[in-house]
């Protein structure tokens, strides 16, 4: 039996940098090759439209605006199309959702995006004061049909505050086949994030190996004016220091194709996306506070270095001698990557839990 599903979440990966976006286009992209036609859904775009991604992939925008307009225009395409079920992958809409789930009789699958939305004192909306839309929350949860985390540590906080057991299924990738072979003549060090998540951590590294000509410091990201000044004016006066600015998808993709290294100093992350995609480029992560379920330790496929002292030695170490160890990392990198988080089979992950709703 093939269903139809609303993929819903904030605005399209194209208009927006966030990591939840993406991972419900994927899912949604992976989803129309079992389900066939699946709806891709907006809630904060730009405007209120229909369009096709493809032959089996309809993206349904709703422009960002007043909450009631945004409940009745859902309502129409719902109306239109006719949905079986809500696959959510948005904080700020799933409250609503679920009621109108309610009404239309529809099991609604909500996938957490953030650690913070699993815990009560973290979850934070603004369309109505906190507390009540918190109530909605609770209410919310406690009557979807599923609840998915990324991580087994968010589930664990999940339970730990609803009471619930979330399905616990891996963030995914596209995977990537490309057979770029690493220069290792410069090693190259990655960071890629926004302004929250601590770049000056990773500036501090450079800094600290600005006499060691053999690395090379990249950052980009999405930053303030101020910070954007700073970095480029950084650059200027550093000979392994460069500030890339803000990179589309692709741009991103292609500067992990050559980097050996990407560094995280985020202090709270879901299952960081640039982690994956680095893993299917052999690229080895280096992370201060952030390992989802211990991942990069367990699979020895990444490193935690506390403080940028204890970045600097592991780096040190690693692209030290032969080489033996940091491509024997890269290469156990991309081997994990392509057994668990191929959007392929992730999709197929989520297609199963769904057809179990209709068993």
């Amino acid at each position: 039996m093939k269903q139809t599903i609303f993929v819903v979440t904030g605005d399209h990966p194209n208009n927006c940098t966030g990591g939840s976006e993406f991972q419900a286009y994927l899912i949604a992209k992976g989803l129309s090759n079992f389900l066939g036609r699946t709806y891709f859904c907006t809630m904060f775009s730009n405007e209120t439209c229909i369009g096709y991604e493809d032959e089996n992939l309809i993206h349904l925008s709703i422009r960002k605006g007043f909450l009631p307009g945004k409940v009745f225009q859902f309502l129409i395409y719902a109306k239109r199309f006719k949905p079986d079920i809500f696959y959510v992958r948005c904080l700020y809409s799933f409250w609503w959702i679920k009621l109108i789930g309610i009404i239309l009789n529809k099991p609604v699958v909500y996938h957490l995006s953030s650690d913070n939305h699993a815990q009560y004192s973290k979850v934070k909306l603004k369309t109505l004061p906190s507390i009540t839309l918190r109530n909605f929350y609770i209410w919310a949860t406690q009557f979807s049909a599923i609840v998915i985390s990324q991580t087994k540590r968010q589930a664990d906080l999940y339970k730990k505050t609803f009471n619930i057991s979330p399905t616990v299924v891996y963030n995914a990738q596209l995977p990537c086949n490309n057979q770029v072979i690493k220069d290792y003549s410069k090693i190259s060090v990655l960071w890629l994030g926004k302004t929250f998540k601590n770049p000056e951590r990773f500036t501090e590294l450079a800094a600290r190996m600005g006499n060691q000509n053999r690395f090379e410091f990249l950052l980009a990201g999405l930053f303030t004016e101020n910070q954007s000044s700073y970095f480029s004016a950084m650059q200027k006066n550093a000979t392994n220091f460069k500030y890339l600015g803000y990179l589309s998808r692709n741009e991103v993709y292609e500067e992990l194709d050559n980097a050996h290294v990407l560094i995280n100093t985020s202090d709270a992350e879901g299952f960081p996306n640039t982690f994956i995609e680095a893993w299917f480029r052999g690229v080895i992560v280096i992370s201060d506070k952030i390992d989802p379920d211990n991942i990069l330790i367990d699979n020895g496929i990444g490193f935690i270095c506390k403080n940028t002292s204890e970045m600097e030695l592991k780096l040190k170490e690693l692209f030290a001698g032969d080489l033996t160890k940091a491509k024997e990392y890269s290469a156990k990198a991309k081997e994990y990557a392509f057994k668990n988080h191929n959007i392929n089979v992730v999709s197929k992950e989520i297609f199963q839990i769904i057809q179990g709703l209709y068993q």
